[in-house]
């Protein structure tokens, strides 16, 4: 069995892919959050022999198979909370152990997959209190439904100036040194 430790994947847009964000068999402490995953065969899956993996306040919508799939069996102690996702959810198989709580779909949706004014799913989540205590973002009130959080936008990748090194400045061209003389 492979242990993520606590390893974190948020902040993502997975698009145009067979899975957008997929922890396989056998994998176990992972903590998955603020993704959006659309465009894919797949969202999101939780594959055969999961254990101890977080899925909290993540966005998967207009997949071409399903939005959410956990697959196989003896998947325990797996918590999926605050998940927005259309229609297309799949359980085949979870454990009395795993919690799946306040995943649904909530519209107004924007085409930004942001929640409108007017959703349900604006505060409408549960706050998560168990370790490794996830609070981001949530200001004020319950969290919202999904990957975005308080109305802010954001967008993945880096985000950042890059330093320019300093050039000298001279006033005369560069000297060139002659050849040697032969």
């Amino acid at each position: 069995m492979a242990d993520g430790q606590g390893s974190q994947i948020h902040h993502n847009w997975a698009h145009n892919t067979w899975a957008g964000i997929y922890v396989d068999g056998g994998q176990s402490g992972f903590i998955v959050y603020n993704n959006v995953c659309y465009s894919n065969q797949i969202g999101m899956v939780l594959n055969n022999d999961t254990t101890n993996n977080l899925f909290i306040n993540n966005t998967s919508l207009s997949n071409s198979a399903e939005d959410i799939l956990c697959n196989g069996t003896g998947q325990t102690s797996n918590q999926i909370i605050n998940n927005l996702w259309h229609a297309l959810w799949s359980a085949n198989s979870y454990s009395a152990s795993d919690i799946v709580t306040n995943d649904a779909w909530y519209p107004p949706v924007g085409a930004n997959f942001m929640l409108l004014p007017g959703s349900a799913g604006l505060h409408g989540g549960e706050y998560y209190t168990n370790s490794p205590v996830y609070a981001d973002g949530y200001g004020g009130g319950p969290p919202d439904i999904g990957a975005y959080q308080g109305g802010v936008y954001w967008v993945p990748g880096a985000n950042f100036t890059p330093q320019v090194f300093p050039l000298q400045q001279t006033n005369s061209p560069p000297k060139i040194a002659a050849p040697p003389r032969s």
